[in-house]
C-alpha cells in the first residue's frame, strides 16, 4: 500500500496545543483546527491562533462548524463563541458573539454544532440535550421532546433533510422536522454509543461507536462491520467519504481504516 505523504503540524509551527480536538475546512478553503488552547486558522501556509484572551469563550474547544451563512461556531466547555469567517483573525477580537447558559443555551458544555438548510443551528451539548438557534433565541430539546439521550457525541443532516443525533448510550435520533424517531441495539444498531455520523453519496448514512464497530443504515436495515470484518478498531471517533466513494474510519487507537465497499485497508504510525 505504500507509504502516505503526511506533513506534520504542532506546536512547533504554530498550533496553540498539540492536543486537537476537531477540525473543519470552511466554505473559504481555510481549515480551522480545536486544541485544548483555543483554536487555530491554516490558510496559505500559515497558521494563527485565537484564545481566551482574543475574546474567545473558552481555550477548551471541542468542536468548530461552518454555518454556510459568513459565520463560524466554535464550541467549547463553556459555551459558544460565533464570528465572522472572512474577517482577519486579528479583526475578529472585536466581532466574537459569546452564548452562554445565561442566553438561552441548553447547557454550556458544547459537543457538535451544525448548520440546517433553513439556517437553524442545533447545538449538541454533553448532558442537557440540543439547543436550537433560529438566529434570534434557543429552544431546548431533551428527552422531555423524543431525543434518545441528553449527551449528544455527533450531528449530521442527509439529503431528505433529517437531522440525525448520535448519542451517548441511547442510540441514535432521527428529526424528520415534526418528530422523533430512535434507532438503537433493537432495531439493528450495533451499539448505543454513537461517536460519528455520515451520509454517503449513495444516501447510506454510518454510525461510528464507542466500542461496537460501525453500522450502515440504508433506511430500512443496518449492515454491521467489526475489527471481525478488518475494521482496525471497534471504537470510531469520525468518519469521512473521498472523491472515490471510499469510507474512511479514524479509530481510537487501531489508526485508520478504509473501506472500499468491500475490505478494509488500515493504516497506522508504521504508514
Amino acid at each position: 500500500k505504500g507509504k502516505l505523504p503526511f506533513t506534520s503540524y504542532s506546536i512547533d509551527n504554530g498550533l496553540p496545543n498539540n492536543d486537537v480536538r476537531c477540525i473543519t475546512e470552511d466554505s473559504y478553503g481555510s481549515i480551522w483546527f480545536g486544541t485544548s488552547s483555543g483554536i487555530a486558522k491554516f490558510s496559505e501556509g500559515n497558521l494563527q491562533a485565537l484564545s481566551e484572551k482574543d475574546g474567545l469563550i473558552s481555550n477548551s474547544v471541542l468542536c468548530i462548524s461552518d454555518d454556510g451563512r459568513g459565520s463560524l461556531w466554535v464550541g467549547t466547555e463553556k459555551g459558544v463563541s460565533v464570528f465572522p469567517i472572512e474577517m482577519p483573525l486579528e479583526d475578529v477580537k472585536q466581532k466574537i458573539l459569546n452564548y452562554t447558559v445565561k442566553d438561552g443555551l441548553v447547557n454550556d458544555k458544547v459537543r457538535e454544532i451544525l448548520a440546517d438548510n433553513k439556517g437553524n443551528i442545533w447545538i449538541g451539548t454533553v448532558g442537557g440535550g440540543v439547543s436550537m438557534f433560529n438566529g434570534k433565541i434557543f429552544t431546548s430539546i431533551t428527552t422531555v421532546q423524543g431525543l434518545a439521550h441528553n449527551s449528544i457525541r455527533s450531528i449530521t443532516k442527509d439529503n431528505n433533510g433529517n437531522i440525525w443525533f448520535g448519542t451517548v448510550g441511547g442510540g441514535v435520533s432521527r428529526y424528520n422536522g415534526s418528530d422523533f424517531m430512535i434507532y438503537t441495539e433493537a432495531q439493528g444498531l450495533s451499539y448505543s454509543r454513537v461517536f460519528s455520523i455520515i451520509e454517503d453519496r449513495k444516501g447510506n448514512i454510518w454510525f461510528g461507536t464507542m466500542g461496537g464497530g460501525v453500522s450502515k443504515f440504508n433506511g430500512e436495515v443496518f449492515l454491521n462491520y467489526t475489527t471481525m470484518h478488518g475494521l482496525a478498531n471497534n471504537s470510531v471517533y469520525g468518519i469521512v467519504e473521498d472523491n472515490q466513494g471510499n469510507i474512511w474510519f479514524g479509530t481510537m487507537g487501531g489508526g485508520v481504516s478504509k473501506f472500499n465497499g468491500k475490505t478494509f485497508i488500515n493504516y497506522t504510525v508504521k504508514d
